[in-house]
């Protein structure tokens, strides 16, 4: 069914979700519209939670779950999945299109113990890094040329009083940002193959490579504005747009801010490069649509069919500033930058499935490691976190 389309069968179902302002809630408006182009006789009842994770737990507990919600695949989800609480759609992806043309970390992310339980939406990167052009030839270094995480950090303390400003952007307000460039530094100090030994808990073997991105994280904090454990990323990709600092590590989901930014165009007055040491990984954060084993709503089949269709994927993707799932779909009316990140995907030899991000680590791990994390802002001691966070990962 590659045109995405089928007769409507009727009925209702509910969607609890948490795109509420901003691209999130355009993209979701975009491929609902959609949706109600083609199955007008279904009625979807929406839902918003401003903790969204926590409320959908506390109603699969109450035994009142939603039909369908958005969340992370991957290890959020094969936690629900070890319960039954979360639908088997297996049937759904082979007599549809989707089994034959999404893309294999999608597919994968989606399965658990060779059963599909979710429908992946979009997929962001998080490994990417922004220059500021104006503030990067001001200051007279070229980021883009640093061949590890250790190059560039050396490249910045050398300028660092050349600028009367931050050399990075570090926001530490929480700590799921630190957490994110402490993972990214990882990769790059290392290796995908380190990376996924320490997801499927082998840490302790790799403390030497945790520890010293741990200490490249105390060097980059340095590095930040004096205010960065007050900032969160909405701060921060305010100060990059107005040239505070040259380097700023970040998703792809901050270029959408830029983008939409008037006089501040891609290539021209911002760039993005490769976080230095992953330039051939395509560090890989997704979005999905998840639905719950007590539903068995007809409607709802015919809505994850859709979800998993080129017509949904496209609408929604082109809206949040991320990329199709699917492999067969176009990127036609994305933006420059859009197009720029999708021949990315397409050349990387790596996907790593991030930890920050809830694809390789349990619900309840992720909490354990941003605590770690916040202990670490609080006393930057590198050995004790690092014996912390590799108890999380190995237990």
């Amino acid at each position: 069914m590659s045109s995405g389309v089928q007769q409507s069968r009727g009925g209702t179902f509910e969607l609890v979700h948490h795109y509420v302002g901003g691209d999130g809630e355009a993209a979701l408006r975009a491929m609902m519209d959609g949706f109600a182009d083609r199955h007008s006789s279904i009625s979807v009842r929406e839902t918003h939670y401003d903790n969204m994770r926590l409320q959908v737990k506390s109603r699969i507990l109450g035994e009142d779950p939603p039909d369908v919600w958005t969340g992370w695949p991957g290890g959020e989800m094969a936690g629900y999945a070890e319960v039954d609480a979360v639908k088997d759609i297996t049937d759904l992806w082979e007599a549809s299109d989707m089994a034959a043309n999404f893309r294999s970390v999608a597919a994968d992310v989606a399965q658990v113990d060779g059963r599909y339980h979710a429908v992946p939406v979009t997929i962001h990167r998080a490994n990417d890094m922004y220059l500021h052009t104006e503030t990067v030839e001001a200051i007279g270094i070229d980021p883009a040329r640093a061949s590890d995480p250790t190059e560039l950090v050396e490249m910045l303390e050398a300028v660092a009083d050349d600028h009367d400003g931050p050399a990075l952007l570090l926001p530490m307000a929480d700590p799921f940002t630190v957490l994110q460039l402490w993972e990214i530094t990882l990769l790059g100090l290392s290796d995908h193959a380190t990376f996924e030994a320490m997801t499927a808990g082998n840490a302790s073997r790799h403390r030497d490579v945790i520890v010293s991105a741990l200490e490249h994280i105390q060097r980059f904090a340095a590095l930040s504005s004096e205010d960065s454990l007050y900032d969160g990323m909405t701060d921060a990709n305010e100060q990059f747009i107005d040239g505070a600092a040259p380097v700023y590590p970040q998703g792809d989901w901050a270029a959408g801010v830029f983008d939409e930014t008037p006089d501040f165009d891609f290539q021209s007055e911002w760039d993005r490069v490769a976080f230095p040491g992953t330039e051939n990984m395509f560090a890989v954060v997704m979005d999905s649509f998840i639905p719950s084993s007590e539903s068995d709503s007809d409607a709802l089949e015919t809505f994850l069919e859709y979800v998993g269709s080129c017509d949904a994927q496209e609408r929604f993707s082109r809206n949040k500033g991320s990329l199709p799932a699917r492999k067969d779909a176009s990127i036609d009316g994305f933006t420059d930058f859009g197009k720029s990140q999708h021949q990315q995907l397409d050349r990387s030899t790596e996907q790593p499935q991030t930890i920050t991000h809830g694809l390789s680590m349990s619900s309840a791990q992720l909490v354990d490691l941003k605590a770690a994390i916040a202990g670490f802002i609080d006393e930057w001691d590198a050995q004790a976190t690092a014996d912390e966070m590799i108890g999380v990962f190995d237990r």
